[in-house]
């Protein structure tokens, strides 16, 4: 029997960002085959994230919202908000990679490719509300920022990617029960909607048995704990300082922003959806991310003043930052006093959410970039390597400051 695709409601222009994106990335690997001036696959690649941000402002301007490709795919300001970030990220990222790369000019096709499959996958991410969907977005990121941390390969290089992978794959493998655990639950795997998790979580909640709450806590644990290691949360933070100091600095500067707002992205979206109709409180789950917070804000500030690595030092950084706007998402579900002050409440934590994940976008890669810098000058990323920046390199000092 044919599929007509109006009845799965194909809008391709909801998925435009992306779509560019990708094509983008096929499109620079295959010129690399070619062309002799590697530079021109850099400004290619920033031509096809300019032409994406073009489409994401375009769908923000047009004001439509709904669903598509079945219910998948979800346009919203949320999700647009958080592709103009990623976007922005890789195009900076993008900018101050071409010195970097010089080193390796046979591999810079696959440089660019696989950053722009990266985006093209966390983008994705920040669309959709079906977890299978979710789960293979996620692997397109992971898959594609393992290959660029083992970039170098060197034995840093390769042991921070190997890490990554092993630590990426176990953290999968438990988040990936958790959706298991919550489809057993509810006979589906979209998160809302008619029939959705979000329903059938607020039926469990209201009149379910002990059994199937106990299920619900495991479910939901197990998916806190892969979306931790995402956001480089306490306690899953273990990679990162290794693949911090290891990888390619670029590489870790699209690691540490990108990546952790699309974290970001999907646990507000999964953990909203499903608990929003239910209420947080039944579980106390704004006291367990605040506890996650806290933690992180501790251990990410108090052993960062140990390092004497300049990068090491950016990756507890990272991890007291994610405690940070953890913060805002423990806000998000308070549930006290009335409806309309628990959403204004749930409102205003959203958006200091998204001002810091914005503006720290901005300010870490500025201070990695000023570390590129300082790495393609100094030759060093050792704390002692910065001794007299301000006087050899000021402008690097005052960005870095």
């Amino acid at each position: 029997m044919p599929i007509d695709a109006a009845d799965l409601h194909i809008q391709f222009p909801h998925l435009s960002p992306e779509i560019i994106v990708g094509l983008t990335a096929l499109v620079v690997i295959l010129l690399d085959l070619v062309v002799r001036e590697k530079s021109v696959l850099a400004w290619l690649s920033g031509f096809g994230v300019v032409l994406a941000s073009v489409a994401t402002i375009l769908l923000w301007a047009s004001g439509e919202t709904g669903t598509s490709f079945s219910g998948i795919v979800i346009l919203d300001s949320f999700g647009l908000f958080f592709k103009f970030i990623i976007l922005a990220a890789t195009l900076l990222v993008i900018l101050a990679s071409p010195d970097y790369v010089q080193r390796f000019a046979r591999l810079q096709g696959e440089y660019y490719g696989l950053l722009l499959l990266a985006a093209a996958g966390m983008m994705l991410i920040a669309s959709l509300r079906e977890l299978t969907s979710i789960f293979i977005a996620l692997e397109i990121q992971t898959f594609a920022l393992v290959a660029l941390a083992t970039f170098t390969k060197d034995s840093r290089s390769t042991e921070s990617g190997l890490k990554f992978l092993l630590v990426g794959a176990v953290s999968t493998a438990i988040m990936l029960y958790g959706m298991a655990l919550l489809f057993g639950l509810s006979g589906t795997t979209f998160l809302s909607g008619p029939g959705g998790i979000g329903e059938s979580v607020a039926s469990i909640v209201a009149t379910g048995r002990v059994g199937d709450h106990l299920v619900l806590a495991l479910a939901a644990t197990l998916m806190l704990a892969g979306f931790g290691f995402k956001i480089s949360s306490v306690p899953f933070h273990m990679w990162v300082p290794d693949v911090f100091e290891g990888g390619p600095t670029t590489v870790v500067a699209y690691l540490s922003v990108a990546s952790k707002a699309a974290g970001f992205a999907v646990l507000i979206r999964v953990f909203t959806s499903i608990f929003g109709d239910a209420g947080f409180s039944w579980l106390n789950w704004p006291v367990l991310i605040a506890t996650i917070a806290i933690a992180s804000m501790t251990v990410g500030n108090l052993v960062a003043m140990a390092q004497t690595n300049v990068k090491r030092l950016f990756g507890y950084s990272t991890i007291a930052q994610a405690g940070y706007v953890l913060v805002g998402v423990a806000v998000l579900g308070h549930n006290s006093g009335s409806a309309v002050d628990g959403g204004r409440i749930a409102e205003l934590a959203l958006s200091g959410v998204l001002f810091y994940l914005a503006a720290y976008m901005v300010t870490n890669l500025a201070a990695f970039i000023a570390v590129i810098g300082l790495l393609n000058r100094v030759g060093g990323d050792r704390l002692d390597d910065l001794a007299g920046l301000g006087r050899r390199e000021p402008f690097l000092a005052v960005a870095l400051t």
